[in-house]
Formats: C-alpha cells, sequence, structure tokens
C-alpha cells in the first residue's frame, strides 16, 4: 500500500473512532449529569402530556437508563384536578435490545405507595377514559417491526 492510501485510512479510522467517541461520551453525558437528566425528563414529559388531557407530572429521573430506570413521583390529575393515578418512587427494569428492535418490554415495575382515584360520573364516564382519551385527529400509519417488504417487479 503507497503512502497516501495509507495516511487516508488512518486519518478515516481516527474520524470514526473520534464521532464514535463523541456519541459514547453525549450519551454518557445526558444520561448520567443532572442538567442531561432534567433535560431527558422534560422531553419525555412533554410526549407524555400529549396523551394525557389533563396535567402530568415526572419527578426526577434515576437509574442507569440502560437496563433501568427510577421516578421519584408520577402524578396524572383529570382536567378538573381530581387525582386519577399518584405514586411515589417507581422503578421498571428492561432490555435495551427491546428498545432496539423498536418496542418498549418492561421486565419489573415497582410501584410505591401508589393511589388511584377511579370514579365515574353521573353520564357514567369514568375519569381513567377521560384523562387518557384519544383525539379525533388522523392517525399516522404504524411502522411494521422486520424486514420491509420489497418492491413489486418492474414490467
Amino acid at each position: 500500500m503507497d503512502r497516501r492510501r495509507l495516511a487516508v485510512l488512518l486519518v478515516s479510522a481516527l474520524l470514526m473512532f473520534l464521532i464514535s467517541a463523541g456519541a459514547v461520551l453525549g450519551v454518557a453525558q445526558a444520561t448520567q449529569s443532572s442538567q442531561g437528566r432534567a433535560w431527558i425528563r422534560s422531553v419525555v414529559e412533554r410526549q407524555l402530556a400529549r396523551a394525557v388531557h389533563g396535567r402530568l407530572h415526572l419527578g426526577a429521573l434515576g437509574g442507569s437508563f440502560i437496563t433501568d430506570l427510577s421516578i421519584d413521583t408520577l402524578d396524572i390529575r383529570d382536567t378538573t384536578g381530581a387525582v386519577v393515578l399518584a405514586t411515589g418512587p417507581v422503578r421498571a427494569t428492561f432490555d435495551p435490545r427491546d428498545l432496539m428492535d423498536g418496542r418498549l418490554l418492561i421486565r419489573s415495575l415497582v410501584l410505591t405507595r401508589p393511589v388511584a382515584a377511579l370514579r365515574q360520573d353521573a353520564a357514567g364516564h369514568w375519569n381513567v377514559t377521560e384523562a387518557f382519551r384519544r383525539t379525533a385527529g388522523p392517525r399516522r400509519p404504524r411502522r411494521r417491526a422486520g424486514p420491509r417488504r420489497p418492491p413489486p417487479p418492474m414490467p
């Protein structure tokens, strides 16, 4: 191999190593620092709040984020401000390979001091169904798991 090709190969390998190291350090910074965990908590809280008609509060996040996650407090209230679900610390364990496959399979879930207040109004509607009801907007098609179908053959 001539010197130029060797130099290009070494620079390319070094660049790939630096990009990979930066990605690993970025993930570590986001999951292991208090600022990173607060940012992740706000993003997750915003996403979950889209499914709740009322108010949702997540407490501080903990755990390794790779195989387990803990939430200091969880509080879900309906539109009137009444409690639907409130807990103390919540701890969940999962397998990261499931996350890479695009699914969330919780291996264990521990709720400390859970309080669920289920109420039915005079019209027969439960507060739980009202707090988690779906909006009537257009639905996005779900992505299929697994390999995609090949395109049809050209005529």
